[in-house]
This record gives structure tokens, sequence and C-alpha cells, in this order.
């Protein structure tokens, strides 16, 4: 068991050390600390000098997870400041690194403060929405010999992203005379300006960049906090009068929306709150040059300085001769025991750096000239170009030595001129200036190649046609660069304005312009004609009709210049013994084709639906084939009418043919003797309707009907289709009966029907 505990044991302390190291790697926030022992951080060594009183935090604070104020350390990680205090608008807790989440936390009924409503008012800022408010406010009377108090800080924020350019939330550090009315003086500035810092008035954003020099940078995912980036150390600097107690508020709050969303902070150096001693504007030097700060101060006993955090070894003079970038500091004791501090940004200007100095200029709207703007090319010219640059453009390399004028600002090039020399002078500051020649070529224009206009063939004779621009490039220009764009008109097309696209539609001669770029030469235009062209329609060519097994003649007519029937390669203006079927003539006409079909259809024969006979009347019903139809009864002369009366009894034939005068067809019938009158009264003589020979008949049919056209009696095999006038066995009462018949005779498919009268005479 001894073993098994030395393993946990030593597991814990792994566990434990892997953990300090990992999380060591970014800040680390407490909240539990008071207010006194946060201002006790924030005053540092100087709480003998400095009286504070009428301390108050506020913000939110409802667990140890969710307090908008702390104490932070860098603990190992590079974070620029060591320790302090953080103001936030979201959870301080949230503030420790990794850069991995977004910070966006909204307390409820967690509002806004006034006093940072008002200065934001008073300084032309955005001030609507404010809210997430998080102050530490004291009083304080220095006794220190000094006309200035100032402290360290930084300001970081979720609103630090490469694509914002339009908001930011809201900060100040306040500070006036206690116990008075007078209003509060914001003194986070931007240093040497009146500016208050924002993300919008420091930021390294390409399309927003602004006082880059103070921009600490967009932070990476592990970034010691959890911002997206960062200012650099920064310091607010007050005038005050020593003995007399002043007020100061410093404050941030979200602003913008109603959600508290993109939370920013600040952080506060701790024991930075001290008396000032100014050495001056920050020290920009020169390549190979020093220049000396000097922090000599009346009633001072000894001097240390600091570069970059770390005490400087053996500087314990009153001043300091500084050669390479660094953040300097110097901590002056007083022969009071109290102590002040000043610090200064020392950098070392690199030199100008001339990465593109010959131009290849294009005329782009090709009006033979072309107007040069130097300062639209000095980004290309410098690297890294910013506005501490001092850029002027001179005719002559001697001019930009000497300096003597504004210089030149623009130029022309055209025909005639077409390349010009100018030198361009780079200076920062008062240091050595960068000079060199810069070349600007007017290019060559792409060449498109001579094509004769281009005809386009209505080939469906729809009196417009689609066209694909693009498929005629190839022709036009040669080594093309890109895609070309297409115009309506010249003008278009040289001032890239108003492209249409590849595919269009034309219905008359019409001329499209290209603008295109070949591979090394500038953008030219080229025109594409098009000439609008149709064959022609046939208007005699049209479908036949033919009898059954004969052929006929199909003739496209005259005018057009060639001819073509594509179902054997005949090339004459007409074909001979054409049979039933489909036929297509190509017809040319102006350059132009167009395939017109024509059908050769064989005529139906009619057909012959039913026979109806009436007494000796016979009307013949026909569909089928083409009307009008022509009939005859018995090889006689063809009639119009399909009615024909006074037929006489026995089998006749009719004969019927269509308008397209094809041979008749026939069908056969045969006329019964009808009989119209009964009396069934016993006599032998006419005592029944006798129809049986229908039993010899195909689908017979024999009905009787009264007038009111109910059904009497229907023939069958049963009753031989016999009727002897009764119905139920009782004889019915003389009247006269409507009588239907029909039958279709062997071997045919023509169905016969009579209809009549019938008399029956009863004693009844």
């Amino acid at each position: 068991m001894k073993h098994f505990y030395s393993k946990i044991i030593l597991l814990l302390f792994f566990t434990f050390t892997l953990n300090s190291f990992l999380f060591g790697q970014y800040i680390l926030v407490d909240t539990s600390l008071s207010k006194e022992e946060l201002i006790d951080k924030f005053i540092g060594t100087n709480t003998g000098c400095i009286t504070i009183s009428n301390i108050n935090i506020s913000g939110y604070n409802r667990s140890y997870d969710e307090i908008s104020y702390g104490y932070f350390t860098k603990g190992t990680s590079n974070f620029d400041l060591s320790e302090g205090i953080i103001l936030s608008t979201g959870k301080a807790k949230a503030a420790e690194g990794p850069n991995a989440t977004l910070q966006s936390f909204y307390g409820i009924n967690w509002g806004g403060d006034q006093d940072l409503i008002d200065i934001l008012i008073q300084s032309n800022l955005p001030h609507d929405k404010i809210l997430n408010a998080t102050s530490l406010e004291f009083d304080f009377v220095s006794n220190l010999t000094t006309d200035q108090i100032s402290f360290e800080y930084m300001f970081l924020s979720e609103e630090y992203r490469i694509d914002n350019c339009d908001y930011s939330d809201a900060f100040a550090f306040l500070i006036k005379k206690a116990d008075n009315s007078e209003p509060y003086q914001n003194i986070a500035l931007i240093p040497n300006t009146t500016i208050p810092v924002t993300t919008k008035t420091i930021n390294g954003a390409d399309r927003c960049k602004s006082f880059q020099e103070y921009f600490g940078g967009f932070n990476s995912r592990n970034s010691p906090t959890n911002f997206n980036g960062q200012t650099k150390v920064l310091k607010a600097n007050a005038q005050i009068v020593a003995g007399v107690k002043y007020h100061i508020k410093l404050v941030i709050a979200d602003h913008g929306d109603s959600y508290g969303l993109y939370d920013s902070a600040v952080f506060l150096k701790a024991g930075s709150f001290v008396g000032s001693k100014s050495l001056g504007s920050d020290v920009v030097l020169c390549p190979g040059k020093s220049e000396t700060i000097d922090a000599t101060t009346t009633n001072a006993t000894a001097y240390k300085w600091y570069k970059d955090g770390v005490e400087i070894s053996g500087e314990t003079n009153a001043t300091l001769v500084v050669n390479e970038t660094g953040y300097y500091e110097v901590e002056i004791t007083l022969n009071t025991g109290c102590s002040l501090k000043g610090h200064i940004n020392v950098s070392v200007q690199e030199e100008p750096q001339i990465y593109q100095d010959r131009f290849s200029i294009c005329d782009d709207d090709l009006d033979g000239k072309t107007q040069i703007n130097l300062d639209e090319y000095t980004d290309r010219i410098v690297e890294d170009y910013y506005s501490a640059h001092q850029v002027k453009y001179f005719d002559t390399e001697q001019d930009a030595k000497d300096n003597i004028s504004a210089g030149i600002t623009n130029f022309e090039l055209n025909d005639i001129q077409t390349s010009k020399e100018v030198w361009i002078r780079v200076q920062i500051g008062t240091c050595e200036p960068v000079i060199k020649k810069i070349t600007f070529t007017l290019n060559n224009l792409s060449v498109a190649n001579i094509i004769p206009p281009i005809e386009i063939c209505d080939e469906d004779l729809s009196n417009d046609e689609e066209i694909i621009l693009s498929d005629y490039i190839d022709d036009l220009i040669t080594n093309i660069y890109g895609s070309p764009t297409y115009y309506l008109s010249e003008a278009d097309a040289k001032n890239s304005r108003n492209a249409i696209s590849v595919t269009q539609i034309i219905n008359s001669d019409q001329t499209f312009w290209v603008r295109f770029k070949q591979n090394g030469l500038c953008e030219n235009v080229a025109p594409l004609h098009f000439i609008f062209k149709q064959s022609g329609k046939s208007s005699t060519l049209k479908d036949v009709t033919i009898c059954k097994g004969t052929t006929t003649t199909l003739d496209a007519g005259t005018g057009f210049d060639s001819y073509e029937w594509l179902h054997n390669g005949n090339k004459n203006q007409s074909i001979t013994n054409v049979s039933v079927g489909t036929y297509y003539v190509k017809l040319g006409l102006n350059g132009c084709f167009y395939t017109q079909e024509v059908k050769v259809i064989e005529a139906e024969d009619p057909i012959i639906q039913s026979i109806e006979i009436q007494g000796s009347k016979v009307t013949i019903k026909v569909t089928g084939s083409t009307p009008p139809y022509f009939y005859s009864l018995d090889n006689g002369a063809f009639q119009s009418s399909n009615i024909f009366t006074n037929v006489t009894l026995g089998i006749h034939t009719v004969y019927v043919k269509s308008a397209d005068n094809c041979t008749p067809i026939s069908k056969e019938f045969s006329l019964i003797k009808l009989i119209n009158f009964i009396s069934p009264n016993g006599d032998g003589k006419n005592d029944v309707l006798d129809y049986s020979q229908l039993k010899s008949k195909i689908n017979p049919k024999f009905v009787i009907y009264n007038r009111k056209g109910k059904l009497l009696f229907t023939g069958s095999e049963a009753n031989n289709y016999t009727w002897d006038g009764k119905l139920n066995g009782q004889t019915l009462p003389s009247d006269s009966y409507w009588y239907i018949i029909e039958w279709t005779e062997p071997n045919s498919t023509q169905i016969q029907k009579f209809e009549d009268w019938i008399l029956l005479k009863s004693t009844y």
C-alpha cells in the first residue's frame, strides 16, 4: 500500500504542476479583494504621500464568477502589465485567456452611468444605450511637490475586430476638485491630443487605421486575455494642486445595443497612481542617433531608470542617454520619502523602404490620355506606408534633395509623352530622407484581329436569333487574359459601364463591343459585327392527301437559290412518284437555309356506321375520311344526299366515297316486307306480326312501344320474333304502336335498322 500512495501523490503533483504551467500562460483575475485592498494596489508605495478617502466601487456583483471588477496578475504570461485592477463591462473572470470565447455578458438591471453619459455628450461622442457600467471612484489629496498626477492603463475590447470600424464601448477617467459643482474633466485621452480613447480612435484595421502607434494589436487564440484586441500601455495625466482634495472616477460601460454585446475592460497598472514627472513627448530616434532624457527634479535624492520594466544597472543620474527602442521609466525619490514616476516611449525609426519604382500605366477610358495622381501610388511605392511618412514628388533629383518647393502632385501621360520619371522624397520626422527615381510608362493596348462581319442565319424563320458572344472571341482575340466584357456601344465599352450578358437576341444587323485584355498589355475594345439574314419558306409546298396505292408530285416552288430533298438528296425544285410519308426539303436563299417539312397522307376510307330503314326510305350514316360524302345505290349515280326513297324489297348495295374521290366503299342491306296492320281476331288473317326471319340474322332486335314510349314487346328466339298484339296475355286496345327492327347481315358488320308505325285493330 505504501507504493500505491506514493504513486497517487506523484500523480497529483504532476497534475497540479501541469495545470499551473497551462494557466500560467494567461492572466489571473481575483474578484475577492475589497475596495480598500484594490485602492491599495492602485496607489502602491505612495500611500504616505497621497491621502485616499471616500472609496466606492460599483458594477455587477452576484457571485464570485459574476463580478465585473477585480485584481489581476500577469502570471508567467507576456501581458504588458504585471498586476493591477480590472474594470469590465462583463464578468472580470471571463477576461482570463485564452482568447477562445466571445464575451457578451448581460446583467439584469445592470444600468449605465450618468457622469459617463454627460462627458460623452460634452465630447460629442455617441451616448445612446449606455448600460453595464463599472466604476471605481475616490477622493485624494496629494502631498507631492508636483503639479501632475498620473497612472498607466490599457484598454482591451471584444470590439477590436479587423472588420469593425463602426462602434465602440464607452469609458472615461473623470477628475475634478472635490466638494464643488464644477464639471468633470476626462483624462482618458490619446497622448498629446484632446481625443478620447476608443476602439475607433486607436485602431489597426486596414479600412479604419487610426493612431496605430498606440494600438497593441489583434489578439490570437493563445492571448493572455480573452479579448480580441488591445491598446499599448497608455498614461493618463491630470494637472492638480498639491494639498487640494480631488475626486476621481474611473468608469467603463457597454454602448450601442440593448444586451451588452461585445464586452470591454480597462486594466489599471498597480502602483502607477503617483505624482508624475514629465519626461517630454515620446522620442523617435533616427537610425544611428541617440538622445538624452532629462528627469532632473528639485529635492530629489535618488534616481532609478528602467527599460521595459527591468532596472538599468548603474543608471542613477538625473539624465539617461537612449539609442534603442524601449519603454523607459524613472523612479525619483524625494527628500520627503515620497516618490515620483515618469515614463517615455523611445522608438527607433526604421528607414523608409521603396519596394516598387516602376509602374506600367493603362489608359483605362481609352481617350488617349491618362492623369497620374501621385498620391494614389504612395502606398504602393513606400513599404508599410503610414501617416508619419512625409512624402513629396519632384521633377528632378536635385529638387528632391533641396526640398525647396511643394513638389508635384500629378501629371499626364499621352500619345506624345508616353513615359515620365519623377523623384520621390520620403522622410520621417527629422531623419534623413530617402530619395529615389520612380518611372511611369504608358503601356501598350491589347490588339484585336480584324475579322469580317459575322453572318447569323435565322434558321427557324422566327425573326430573331440567339447568339452567344463568347463563341466568337477566339477569332477576334488571341493570348487573351481573363474574361472579356460586352457592351452595346463603344462609349460604354471604353468607360466600362452598362455591361451586357454574353447571351443576346438579334433581329437585325447589329454591332457589339468587347472590352478585353491580353497578357502584359492594357485593356482595349473591339467591335463584333453581326449581319442578320434569313432564307425563306415555300408558300406552295403543302401537305397532300392521296388515295391508297397512288403517288403524287411535291413542288417547292420558285424563288430559291438551291433545293435539297433530304430523303434522297434530290436537288430539283420538285420530286415525282412520292408515296405516303413525311418529307423535308432544304431551301437555300441569301446564303441561309431553311428546312421545310411536308407530309403525304393516305386518304382514309369512309365508314358506314349504320343503314336505317323506314319503310322504303333508307338513310346511310357515314363517318371518317374527308367530308363531304357522296352516295350511290346499286351502282346508280352518286348523290350528295344520304337518303334514298322508294327503295324496293330485296337485297341492295350502297356505295360511299369521300371528298378525296378515292375508290368507294360498299355495303349490302336487305329491305324486308314491313307489316303495318294486324287484327288479332283469330280469323287466320293478319293475326300476328311475324318477323321470324330475324332468326337467321346477326344480333337481331325487335321491340314495340306504345305512343307514350312504354316498351310492350321484345322479340326473341323464345317468341319466334312474332307479336300477337297482346301484353301479358291480354289483347291490347286498337291503336297505333311504334316498332323498331335491327339486324346485321351474315358476313357483314353493317347494322340495318327499320322504324315505323303499326296499326292494331282489336275486338277489345
